[in-house]
Formats: structure tokens, C-alpha cells, sequence
């Protein structure tokens, strides 16, 4: 699992995860993009 998946994992584990900032939803939203825009690419390499 890539770094950023488990600060991601990390995040969404806190407590307060429903109670998070605007920089913070941004950030997380921003690491998930990174994440789900990494896989396709492996997908093509192997097709």
C-alpha cells in the first residue's frame, strides 16, 4: 500500500474525521485523487 494511502487511512481513522477543515478535506481529497489516478496507470501496463 503506497504511503499516501495510509496517511489517508490514518485521516479517516481520527475521531474527528467528520469534523475536519476545509484545508484538511482538500488535502485528504487531493491524496485520494494522487492514489486513484496511480492505479489506472499500473491497469494499462499490464493489459
Amino acid at each position: 500500500m503506497p504511503e499516501r494511502a495510509h496517511e489517508l487511512a490514518r485521516m479517516l481513522a481520527l475521531p474527528d474525521a467528520s469534523q475536519v477543515t476545509a484545508e484538511q478535506m482538500a488535502y485528504r481529497g487531493k491524496v485520494k485523487a494522487d492514489i486513484e489516478a496511480a492505479e489506472p496507470v499500473d491497469e494499462e501496463r499490464a493489459a
